[in-house]
């Protein structure tokens, strides 16, 4: 289970392939792949880590998780960058979940 991939930080697509080589050369089966989702008590946990952590990112996060069209754009570019990591790796069997 790859997830959730979180923006701008696991969610590039050089980490996505990274992630997917590693799985295909352990052999494994199944990937599950998901991004952050705006579940409740998800945003009060996730802005605390930003506000340590990566502060300049905490209003991009906001509007991923609570403006519709800025996340349905995020999750359009997410889905194409999996898919293509997917496509690259032959991995179309095995990867399910796609944002």
């Amino acid at each position: 289970m790859f997830g959730p991939l979180l923006p701008f930080l696991s969610d590039d697509q050089d980490s996505i392939e990274a992630l997917f080589e590693r799985a295909a050369d352990l052999g494994v089966d199944v990937i599950w792949v998901d991004a952050l989702n705006p579940r409740p008590r998800v945003w009060p946990s996730v802005a605390a880590l930003l506000r340590e952590r990566f502060p300049e990112l905490r209003e991009r996060y906001a509007r991923i998780l609570h403006d519709p069209a800025a996340r349905e754009e995020y999750l359009g570019g997410l889905r194409e960058r999996v898919g293509r990591a997917v496509r690259r790796l032959s991995l179309t069997d095995r990867v399910h979940g796609c944002p």
